[in-house]
């Protein structure tokens, strides 16, 4: 069945507000979340992705079941995420950062933004 952007959103409303936290490596459960979550990016109902304090990026590809860490190499708190399918996401934060990954998470590349203003929105159509 496949979920309109409406309803995808509000699952990722509720992860975000339900979630609050977050923790480390082995799959976590949503009880094990211990940071904030500012932003959530969904691409199908099963994978997508929350961002939040302290460089968290964590990752589901059960619908929200168990999440697993991945690492941004950054400390920095990440606001704003956007996806355009289960391999390709871009994230941005405080002093604009940003970080891009093509591998589904696997690895993170920082972007130069052009900017040092938190960015709190982004959005991407392609992977190009």
């Amino acid at each position: 069945m496949k979920r309109r952007g409406s309803e995808v959103w509000a699952v990722a409303v509720l992860l975000v507000l339900g979630c609050g936290q977050v923790g480390r490596a082995e799959p976590l459960y949503p009880n094990q979340i211990r940071q904030n979550l500012f932003a959530a990016c969904l691409p199908t109902d099963r994978v997508g992705w929350v961002v939040g304090e302290l460089g968290r990026i964590l990752r589901t590809e059960d619908g929200g079941e168990t999440w697993t860490r991945q690492n941004a190499g950054v400390k920095s708190p990440l606001l704003a995420i956007s996806c355009v399918d289960i391999e390709n996401a871009w994230i941005a934060g405080k002093s604009g950062i940003m970080l891009r990954t093509d591998d589904a998470g696997a690895t993170w590349h920082p972007l130069d933004s052009g900017t040092t203003k938190h960015i709190f929105d982004i959005t991407f159509v392609s992977p190009t």
